[in-house]
């Protein structure tokens, strides 16, 4: 099978992990053995697992946001995020809520309760490349197409720093410091 391959991610431990395939997520066990066959979550690009959940959340080309509990197999919801195709996806690791970037440089966050974007943020002119978010919850970091990557102080939804970069992938080291690689 010749499938384009978009992301991969670990379930609870090494034994299982999802895979974003061309049109559908697949899950597969340690000896690469297909598990089962998530047809909800159809053509993704982005996946993330949150452990405590045990939910596997994806997003993709229909914009939409799903969850799928992998511990009874059962699709959790879905919702539309409205703003297109989403190529990036982090959770907060303080409160499980999923940040979404999008293509008009919007973060969205978003939690399967709800039937909506819990909160909307204009980041970005351009699109978002990546997103971090510290272990306290507290800020986001935003990468755009624009050259610049952005600290907001997610409880009063503000920037407060801001720098050009050329090439960055992000991923918050230890508190108050974030890596650029």
């Amino acid at each position: 099978m010749q499938q384009e391959v978009f992301d991969a991610q670990y379930l609870h431990n090494e034994t299982m992990f999802a895979v974003a395939q061309q049109k559908y997520t697949y899950i597969y066990d340690q000896n690469g053995v297909e598990i089962h066959c998530m047809k909800r979550h159809e053509r993704p690009l982005k996946l993330d697992y949150l452990p405590y959940h045990f939910l596997l959340t994806s997003v993709g080309h229909s914009g939409w946001i799903k969850w799928h509990d992998i511990s009874v197999g059962e699709y959790v919801a879905g919702y539309n995020t409205g703003h297109g195709p989403c190529r990036v996806l982090k959770q907060n690791p303080h409160n499980a809520v999923m940040n979404v970037g999008h293509s008009n440089g919007v973060v969205t966050m978003w939690a399967p309760s709800a039937g909506k974007a819990l909160a909307s943020m204009l980041c970005h002119k351009a699109p978002i490349t990546d997103i971090a978010v510290d272990r306290e919850g507290v800020y986001l970091t935003t990468v755009g197409l624009d050259g610049y990557l952005k600290v907001n102080f997610i409880a009063v939804v503000l920037t407060f720093c801001c720098f050009i970069l050329i090439r960055v992938d992000l991923g918050f080291a230890e508190v108050w410091s974030f890596a650029c690689l």
